[in-house]
């Protein structure tokens, strides 16, 4: 008797996977992403799977697609953007009773559940379901570099403690977040992939250019440390001769703040806050400047932080924190510094700004490492493929992923 067909689910997080949904059906990539989307690679692995699968977001742009046998819902929660810990308290409660109720209706074999969508302590329980849940982790469980107080300590215990209960194996983006998993985890490591053709499309940076172009890219909060790579800046500018312009790519709850700082500053001619942008439009402001600075501080619950690969493969020089784990992998091409302090941030930068230009071809590891980012035996979907032939086999998986788990 044939086993009933695969069902798969997908807990995918905030992004507008209806949208990416739309554009992997054309066999595009999302143009609003740099990588390759977690959340079209679950679809390769749904169609080579021949599962059944439901993909579901928090995306505030509320959207349902359906298409060889893949459902994908964008729906919004009512309770973001709620203020205070009351908000947030009822907006994790609010996505655990979605999570619960799609579950009981859908019943899948497994389910993928990306880190943050809720508290893994309300979804533990699903495991007397007898569904496989499989935690992709893509950032740190607490800030490590951070004081924590005794109360934050004691619910990041129970989370550990739930996380364990949830799974005995999960995808994970770095070795920070393995450091922090409950003893007897067993983590798959992913990496995020790119297009080689994306990254050859990025010209290499002007040495002979009069102006050292510096390029922030992320959310524009206080915690990502954007206020503090603007002192290290001001800082640099003031030390050097060499002239200096910096540019913000992105969006976040700070960015008028920033704005305004930036003027009362004078640096209106120096600093350029961009907004968001498209992979168009980053791609553009990468081929234009010499570094890439990641400012990240210690408050922060960073990813594995693709902004730092993004640098590293374009071939630009990049600074970042000690906090993000992206870069100590890449610590050869690296320049790491202690977070919250301006002062470590503006002599990393005068450093560069002042180093000769050269055109070093790169070391065999430093080559070896730019491959990874290319190769499908690291990417997220060929993990989860394995997480999937572990745990339900005989469901009509692949010999190997490379067999069917070609790119949309």
């Amino acid at each position: 008797m044939n086993p009933k067909p695969l069902k798969l689910y997908y807990a995918a997080g905030p992004g507008d996977v209806a949208g990416t949904f739309r554009h992997w059906l054309k066999k595009e990539d999302d143009p609003g992403q740099f990588a390759l989307t977690y959340s079209s690679q679950f679809f390769d692995v749904a169609l080579a799977t021949r599962a059944e699968a439901l993909a579901v977001s928090t995306c505030e742009r509320a959207a349902t697609e359906s298409a060889k046998g893949i459902t994908v819902v964008n729906r919004p929660l009512s309770n973001r953007g709620r203020q205070g810990r009351k908000g947030y308290l009822l907006a994790q409660l609010e996505a655990a009773w979605n999570l619960w109720r799609d579950l009981l209706r859908f019943r899948p074999h497994a389910v993928v559940i990306a880190e943050g969508t809720t508290w893994w302590t309300l979804i533990a329980p699903l495991r007397i379901l007898g569904i496989r849940l499989i935690p992709s982790i893509h950032c740190v469980l607490w800030p490590p570099e951070a004081p924590r107080s005794w109360k934050r300590r004691m619910f990041d215990r129970l989370e550990r403690f739930a996380l364990r209960a949830v799974s005995g194996a999960c995808l994970s983006a770095s070795e920070a977040i393995d450091r922090q998993l409950p003893a007897g985890q067993k983590p798959l490591r992913f990496l995020p992939t790119y297009r080689r053709d994306r990254i050859a499309a990025i010209p290499p940076a002007d040495s002979s250019a009069k102006t050292f172009r510096l390029l922030y890219a992320g959310r524009i909060v206080d915690e990502k440390g954007v206020f503090d790579l603007l002192e290290a800046f001001q800082i640099a500018q003031l030390c050097l001769k060499r002239p200096l312009h910096l540019d913000f790519c992105g969006t976040g709850p700070a960015f008028q703040k920033l704005a305004q700082r930036v003027r009362e500053l004078n640096l209106g001619k120096y600093v350029s806050l961009k907004g968001h942008c498209s992979f168009e439009a980053f791609q553009r402001h990468l081929g234009n400047c010499h570094a890439v600075v990641v400012p990240t501080t210690s408050r922060f619950v960073e990813g594995f932080n693709q902004v730092i690969v993004e640098g590293f493969l374009s071939g630009r020089k990049v600074i970042a924190t000690s906090v993000c784990p992206s870069a100590h992998d890449l610590a050869h091409s690296v320049v790491v510094v202690r977070p919250d302090s301006p002062k470590a941030l503006a002599e990393a930068i005068e450093k560069l700004a002042e180093a000769p230009a050269t055109q070093a071809s790169p070391s065999e590891s430093v080559e070896r490492e730019r491959e990874s980012f290319f190769d499908d035996a690291h990417s997220w979907r060929t993990q989860l493929w394995r997480v999937l032939d572990q745990s339900l086999p005989g469901r009509g998986a692949p010999a190997s992923p490379a067999q069917s788990l070609t790119y949309a």
